[in-house]
């Protein structure tokens, strides 16, 4: 697994993004077909597909040319979307609810649009822990978050993006998340920016503020991940076991649900929600009791592609893999990369949590929704 992919170059060339499924001229505000999320080939465009992307044509034709205005213009606002939505229910039979006079009016749009008291679910939320330095503990994330202006942090080109594939919308290869929070949070690598700390720009008071003060969002999901680095930092030895990989991590899971219920107590209500880390392997079977019992995460986070399993023996070990692990993966041994079906590695793990939810379900509901992570770091070394 030395390239961290689960397709080959000679799949991925076969892949395209999902704007570059149709020509460049026309830009649909929902794909027309399934693309891929770079682990698996996608199925080929359908009969039904078809039609709707040939419908929405139609659609944004007749419609930029009474509004004087051109077809990509119009696919890029409310109108385009409208189009989208009424060519699908023209194939599949009406779901969305959307009226023709959307295409032309945005106030009809916006009538049908969402309410402004919408229950939001943001399953997905990262800061940085506190005692991390943004230009030292996460330079890969303030690199792929400030695009070129991470130059400052050692990060002239995009670290993941090794083969310089342009962004569809940018028409670039190194952008940043988004160019108005990058001008004022991440510009200055030493400084203040607009009266606001860069170093803190990723870090706790300023994450609450950003979501649930200046944004829609009812509920968050803190999430984290397990350390990516192969090497303890700022050593040449191999990372050996949670308690080395830890010192690497973004945001360790005591801290996620440290920063889940601090939330919770000052808003008196359930407005956060917290991974727990999924380091598997029967030598971290301990870790993940100690997680339940002692965090009582909402979900687990997992990486195939992070230096996070380790097979070894374990005092919670059961079955065969309890007395006949290898020598290369007895504790000691070097943390390596996984793959989700691997019967030896994950699924002690994957029983042991199935076990705690049978006994813990009424109190922790979600505590078997195991998220993967695994088609992000092709090209990495």
């Amino acid at each position: 697994m030395a390239d961290q992919t689960w397709m080959t170059p000679e799949e991925l060339a076969k892949c395209t993004r999902a704007y570059d499924v149709e020509p460049e001229e026309f830009r649909s505000p929902i794909p027309t077909q399934n693309v891929s999320n770079g682990e698996y080939l996608p199925k080929p465009q359908s009969e039904k597909q078809k039609q709707v992307e040939e419908r929405i044509k139609e659609l944004a034709d007749t419609a930029s040319k009474k509004l004087g205005i051109s077809r990509r213009k119009f696919l890029a606002s409310s109108g385009g979307m409208s189009a989208a939505l009424l060519a699908m229910n023209d194939v599949y039979g009406k779901f969305f609810k959307v009226d023709p006079v959307e295409m032309f009016e945005p106030e009809a749009a916006a009538k049908n649009g969402l309410p402004k008291d919408l229950f939001v679910v943001d399953d997905q939320l990262h800061f940085v822990r506190g005692n991390r330095s943004i230009t030292v503990g996460a330079p890969s994330l303030r690199a792929i978050a400030q695009g070129p202006t991470s130059a400052a942090f050692g990060f002239p080109t995009n670290p993941f993006n090794p083969d310089g594939f342009r962004d569809e919308a940018h028409n670039d290869p190194y952008y940043p998340w988004n160019e108005a929070l990058a001008a004022q949070y991440l510009a200055n690598p030493t400084g203040y920016v607009n009266s606001i700390n860069s170093a803190d720009a990723f870090h706790f008071l300023q994450f609450i503020k950003s979501i649930f003060l200046d944004s829609q969002v009812t509920v968050g999901l803190i999430s984290n991940v397990t350390t990516f680095v192969a090497a303890q930092p700022g050593t040449n030895l191999p990372v050996t076991n949670v308690d080395e990989a830890r010192t690497a991590e973004i945001l360790t899971a005591a801290q996620t649900a440290a920063a889940r219920n601090f939330i919770n107590d000052i808003a008196g209500s359930r407005r956060a929600m917290a991974h727990g880390l999924l380091y598997v392997g029967t030598a971290n079977l301990e870790y993940i009791q100690y997680q339940v019992e002692n965090h009582r995460p909402d979900a687990w986070k997992g990486y195939c592609i992070t230096h996070a399993a380790q097979p070894g023996r374990s005092a919670l070990s059961t079955g065969p893999a309890r007395n006949t692990a290898p020598l290369d993966t007895a504790p000691g041994a070097v943390m390596k990369l996984w793959r989700h079906d691997d019967e030896e590695v994950a699924y002690p793990t994957f029983d042991l949590i199935s076990k705690y939810y049978a006994r813990l379900k009424k109190e922790i509901p979600g505590l078997n929704n195991i998220c993967v992570h695994k088609g992000l770091a092709h090209g990495l070394p």
